[in-house]
């Protein structure tokens, strides 16, 4: 479960990531720009775990100790389901014709 949002951050987000970029948005634009298919699984995901019954600290613990992220959210400002929200934005503006598509399911 969480394929391709593990790959992303136990690879992308390894405990040097911020020596490919300055912030999780830069690496993730980095990494997705061309990737259509891939950024339609990662939002699928994305939309799985925020649909979730997974709290926070249970957030926490997959991407932190399971997956091995070296990133972690802003203790005073984000949350893992921020983060998450975040992201869906980054691939709607790399990726609008998928936000295209997901307005379309909800009409």
């Amino acid at each position: 479960m969480y394929e391709y949002l593990r790959k992303f951050f136990a690879g992308g987000m390894h405990q040097d990531w911020d020596l490919d970029g300055d912030s999780l948005e830069e690496i993730f634009r980095k990494r997705h720009v061309n990737a259509l298919d891939e950024s339609r699984r990662i939002l699928q995901e994305i939309e799985m775990m925020l649909s979730s019954d997974l709290s926070e600290e249970e957030i926490d613990h997959l991407v932190t100790i399971q997956w091995r992220s070296g990133y972690e959210p802003d203790e005073d400002t984000e949350t893992w389901r921020g983060v998450l929200r975040d992201m869906i934005g980054y691939i709607h503006d790399m990726h609008p014709e998928l936000a295209d598509g997901e307005r379309r399911e909800k009409e």
